[in-house]
């Protein structure tokens, strides 16, 4: 008899509780007997999970939900009072307007003192919340979209701003943002720290006899050649017109001079065979604009300051090109 009440009383209370709270448009329920067929099933429910005409009621549990499929397992244990409930989120279905419905399903014991009776179903709409999610993921993807265009933006603008347009070297600018650095960290770790100037020969020639054209590539050539050539940690950048810099950082002088010489000989190697076969007017072949000269300078060995060193590095420059061009030159100065 304690069944019957609890079985025929619950189903009303539940329904004058959602009627009473006004939650009809948020939720839903139904009766399932031990057997897991519907016995009851509120008149939102219908609209749910099937088209409001088709009767669910003796209906099995599985048509209307075949997301529980393979769950028989849990649900027993449900319906045995082993665990308090199952629960399936996420669950999506068309209204009758086609629209989709998203809502969550509850099972839960009838009675957990007395197993075997049946279970309640209590299925909680969550389409607006599902909605605003799924708009909300829609949103974030978007901005993440945005940040990334506007973080490759900002790189390509970076880029810009600190790369010669002609060779892809470091600009002037950002030279001399990079020699600062160096220099400040070689003087706290007590360590050398060597420029390089280099200057293609004779470029100003070679530029009027063969063109503005042929003078970029020349130099876009020399640029690739020096890249080829780097140390990871060197810093290279086109100083202006045909002369460019390399900061060789924890580098002495020796050490240096003798990147220096290899890459002096890997330009006389390189661009002189582009040319080898030109003849200027009147038959005479050319020997300029395929060599460069290169001055070298040691902080602190030979300055102190950021200032100082360019110069003495453009000293030496001068010195190489004094002494026949197509070579590397030491700064003899020493600082005071």
């Amino acid at each position: 008899m304690g069944v019957l009440r609890l079985q025929s009383t619950v189903p009303g209370l539940i329904e004058r509780v959602v009627e009473v709270i006004g939650l009809e448009r948020q939720f839903a329920h139904a009766y399932v007997s031990p057997g897991l067929y519907v016995t009851q099933a509120s008149a939102n429910l219908r609209e749910w999970v099937s088209d409001p005409a088709q009767p669910i009621i003796g209906q099995p549990l599985v048509e209307l939900f075949w997301e529980i499929v393979g769950m028989e397992a849990e649900i027993t244990a449900v319906l045995q009072g082993q665990v308090p409930n199952y629960t399936l989120e996420n669950i999506n279905r068309k209204n009758a307007n086609g629209a989709d419905t998203y809502f969550t399903l509850r099972l839960v014991p009838l009675d957990n003192t007395q197993p075997d009776i049946g279970l309640v179903l209590i299925t909680e709409n969550t389409t607006a919340f599902t909605r605003q999610a799924q708009e909300l993921r829609q949103q974030r993807n978007e901005l993440g979209l945005l940040r990334d265009q506007l973080d490759q933006a900002n790189a390509k603008l970076s880029h810009l701003a600190t790369t010669d347009s002609l060779t892809g070297l470091s600009n002037r600018r950002h030279f001399d943002k990079e020699l600062t650095r160096h220099l400040e960290f070689a003087k706290q770790a007590h360590k050398p720290t060597t420029l390089l100037l280099l200057d293609l020969d004779d470029f100003k020639k070679f530029n009027d006899t063969f063109g503005h054209s042929a003078g970029d590539t020349q130099l876009q050539k020399l640029a690739a050649i020096m890249w080829a050539n780097r140390r990871k940690e060197d810093v290279l950048a086109r100083y202006g017109g045909e002369e460019f810099a390399i900061i060789l950082p924890e580098t002495d002088k020796t050490s240096g001079a003798a990147v220096a010489e290899r890459l002096r000989q890997e330009i006389e190697r390189r661009l002189t065979p582009e040319w080898a076969d030109a003849k200027l007017p009147g038959g005479k072949e050319t020997q300029f604009g395929t060599a460069a000269s290169i001055g070298l300078a040691t902080a602190p060995e030979h300055a102190d300051t950021q200032e100082n060193l360019i110069q003495a590095a453009d000293n030496a420059l001068y010195q190489a090109k004094r002494n026949g061009k197509n070579r590397v030159e030491i700064c003899h100065q020493h600082n005071t």
